[in-house]
């Protein structure tokens, strides 16, 4: 039997203050529920907010994509239940993320002007969903992701028109 939001964010506060404890980083774990408007479904958001905040996230966000992973192992494991989460550290997700819609914007405009494709660095998937969603708004580009993990990068390019 499924378990209920309340009782696998209880788990999930409990498994990451663990995880903080063993790892001598102090930190206050907080918990809400959002709902995904994309897949139209509930999304746990864990956020950790701690000073020893760039330990835990790591260069371009690996500590803490691993650290989300190993929290949704353990607690699906716990549980039996298969549950939409995400994690996230002092808001570095959500800056992240602005950061990369503006960059992407940036770089939309650079592709324009010099009419030839602008190759962004490796990005994780989350990072390459952003990029395309804020490229996307704009009908005279168009975005396509290359490569293979973990070097798969967003390219950003002007549509190509075609003569009638």
């Amino acid at each position: 039997m499924p378990e209920s939001s309340a009782t696998i964010i209880e788990h999930l506060q409990e498994v990451c203050q663990g995880y903080l404890v063993n790892m001598g980083v102090e930190g206050e774990v907080r918990a809400r529920i959002d709902f995904d408007t994309e897949n139209e479904q509930e999304l746990i958001v864990l956020n950790i907010e701690s000073e020893e905040a760039s330990l835990l996230i790591g260069q371009g966000g690996n500590h803490l994509l691993a650290f989300q992973h190993l929290l949704r192992a353990t607690v699906q494991k716990k549980t039996n239940t298969f549950f939409k989460f995400t994690l996230d550290i002092n808001d570095y997700r959500k800056e992240r993320k602005d950061f990369l819609e503006s960059l992407a914007h940036s770089l939309a405009e650079k592709a324009l002007r010099e009419g030839e494709e602008i190759e962004m660095r490796p990005m994780s998937s989350f990072e390459r969903r952003v990029v395309h969603k804020a490229v996307a708004e704009r009908s005279e580009v168009e975005t396509e992701s290359r490569g293979v993990e973990p070097e798969r990068r967003v390219v950003i390019k002007p549509k190509r028109s075609i003569p009638v």
